[in-house]
């Protein structure tokens, strides 16, 4: 069985590193100023998707022009700054977004080709320790540990006779 290696990616330790300080300065950057909400908040609030975004900024740009009706609980400070927010957190998560899906394609191929190597190099010990090679039957006693209570159930308890 040949394997194929979809993806080698290899970065020192440095670039490691600086990765880990580039996403705790993001982290640092928007502390205190970004919110978690529950299932329910994220169900029930309005969204402002694609199609709406347009109407909303034509909304603020009329509002800025045209405050007389402006409706008293609407600050046009607030209006605005809600916007801005909105475009810039989108285009910030658009970004970010496909970087994410990068990262956790290339981390389940990575994984999956690192077990399968794995699985590989397990068969081969296994089949050595039935062939009485040395040192093989300790390692592959460590490695089936992974394993143990998959693959065969428990015998089928027989039905009493009557």
């Amino acid at each position: 069985m040949m394997m194929e290696n979809l993806i080698s990616l290899s970065l020192s330790d440095a670039q490691w590193q600086e990765a880990e300080t580039a996403v705790q300065t993001l982290k640092k950057l928007f502390e205190g100023q970004l919110v978690s909400l529950t299932a329910k908040q994220r169900q029930t609030i309005t969204k402002m998707g694609d199609g709406s975004l347009p109407f909303t900024e034509k909304a603020a740009d009329y509002a800025r022009t045209n405050p007389e009706f402006l409706p008293p609980f609407v600050k046009v400070e607030e209006f605005e700054a809600d916007f801005k927010a909105a475009r810039m957190l989108n285009n910030l998560l658009q970004s970010l977004s496909q970087l994410v899906s990068q990262i956790d394609d290339s981390m389940l191929l990575s994984g999956s080709e690192a077990f399968l190597a794995a699985r590989a190099y397990y068969a081969t010990v296994k089949t050595a320790s039935k062939a009485n090679a040395a040192g093989a039957k300790v390692i592959a006693s460590d490695l089936s540990a992974r394993f143990a209570g998959q693959g065969k159930g428990p015998e089928p308890t027989p039905e009493p006779q009557a």
